[in-house]
C-alpha cells in the first residue's frame, strides 16, 4: 500500500489519491470529458500499477509516468498529454512547457 510520496524537492508527504483523480479529471475536462467516475477508475488503475512496481515512498515522477501510462493504455492519449502539462505547470510554476502546436508563421 502506498502511504507516502517523495516530492521533487525531496520532501516526503502523505499519499493522496484525490490529487491524482483531480489531475486526471482536470485534464479530461480540457478535452471535453465530464465523468469524474472515470477519473476515479483510472486513478485506481494507477494505484494498482504503482503498488506492483514501487515501494514506499513513491517518487512523484513515477506517479506522473504511471498516470500517463494508464491513460494511454485506456485510450485517453489526449488526456494524458493534458495531464502531463497540468502536473508540470502546477508542480513547477517556474518551469516552461514547450508548445505542442506548430510554430506560427
Amino acid at each position: 500500500m502506498i502511504r507516502t510520496v517523495r516530492k521533487r524537492n525531496g520532501e516526503v508527504k502523505d499519499f493522496n489519491k484525490t490529487k491524482i483523480a483531480r489531475a486526471i479529471f482536470k485534464a479530461a475536462k480540457a478535452c471535453g470529458g465530464t465523468d469524474y467516475d472515470i477519473a476515479l477508475d483510472l486513478t485506481d488503475q494507477v494505484i494498482r500499477y504503482l503498488e506492483a512496481k514501487y515501494s514506499d515512498p513513491v517518487e512523484i515522477e513515477n506517479i506522473q509516468d504511471a498516470v500517463e501510462k494508464v491513460l494511454i493504455e485506456n485510450g485517453h492519449a489526449r488526456t494524458a498529454k493534458n495531464t502531463s502539462s497540468t502536473v508540470i505547470s502546477v508542480r513547477s510554476p517556474g518551469r516552461r512547457i514547450p508548445s505542442l502546436a506548430p510554430p506560427s508563421t
